[in-house]
């Protein structure tokens, strides 16, 4: 076995395991998916609650974080997949008789390939309908409801409100200003995180 037999077959073996690691065990689960999803969720995305202004709505939306074009070129596992595709096609090519220098070329085709694939035909589409879950969920900002189950402060509660279309929705909800909310409380739907609703009292019930 020559050395670059040996890289090709090294980096093979390398990138399934840790590629089988982020898909079977969630190692290495960065900015696939759920992470890119949120990345322009504004300076309190770590808090799973976005800011949002003066009159209780989002200040930068929600659509524009859907928006983006999806996941990174440059995630964990599309760049695990382009490595596979890179040790694959060199061995591939190894086998077909050529050596050395030569198979280098087809090695980065795989790996150019192989990321295309991961990216595009793999985690795009399930970016695409987490972007669309998210996309329904902001159709929630503006509803009015009730507390039905205490929200205290800094964390969350329970809320049930009607969508746009009547339909009854209970969800978890967390209060905008962190304070508590006791149930029966009427409460306007300001913000949605992909885990809860964020609400204020309703100032229509207010008085």
């Amino acid at each position: 076995m020559d050395a670059f037999a040996a890289v090709y077959l090294v980096v093979l073996l390398v990138s399934v395991l840790l590629l089988v690691a982020a898909l079977v065990l969630g190692v290495g689960h960065d900015a696939d998916v759920s992470h890119d999803l949120e990345a322009g969720a504004g300076p309190d995305a770590g808090d799973g609650i976005a800011s949002h202004d003066g009159s209780g709505h989002d200040s930068a939306g929600h659509g524009g974080d859907v928006a983006a074009d999806g996941p990174s070129w440059v995630s964990g596992r599309v760049i695990l997949g382009a490595a596979a595709g890179f040790g694959a096609f060199g061995l591939g090519a190894q086998a077909a008789g050529l050596a050395g220098w030569v198979t280098l070329p087809i090695a980065v085709a795989g790996f150019v390939g192989m990321a295309v694939v991961i990216r595009q035909l793999v985690l795009r589409p399930m970016w695409r309908q987490q972007s669309n879950s998210l996309l329904s969920r902001d159709s929630y900002v503006g509803s009015r409801g009730q507390v039905t189950l205490g929200i205290r402060s800094g964390e969350s509660g329970l809320v049930r409100f009607l969508d746009r279309n009547g339909t009854p929705v209970t969800d978890f909800a967390v209060t905008a200003d962190g304070l508590a909310l006791p149930a029966g409380t009427a409460v306007l739907v300001v913000d949605v995180t992909p885990q809860h609703v964020v609400v204020d009292p309703d100032p229509l019930a207010a008085d």
